[in-house]
């Protein structure tokens, strides 16, 4: 069971985020007290959620610096499977 996979759903559920702003989500005080998650953890759920088509991502080249912006599949506001 991968309970990982909904900590995760519910956070870019609320906005579309870097895995570096998950890692940090889960740093909260308010979180860590529920679950804690590792860089270990957190990428390798995020990649099978893309796999899954759980999730999608958008890109982002600023200053030569990419971020991947993980989200839900949406389409005007309701969850679209890909």
């Amino acid at each position: 069971m991968r309970n990982l996979k909904y900590a995760i759903l519910g956070l870019v559920n609320r906005k579309p985020m870097t895995g570096y702003d998950i890692k940090k989500a889960f740093e909260d005080r308010a979180l860590t007290s529920f679950w804690h998650a590792e860089h270990s953890q957190i990428y390798p759920e995020l990649k099978k959620l893309v796999n899954e088509g759980m999730i999608r991502y958008d890109t982002s080249v600023n200053l030569q610096i990419e971020n991947i912006f993980f989200r839900l599949p949406r389409t005007n506001g309701f969850f679209e499977p890909a």
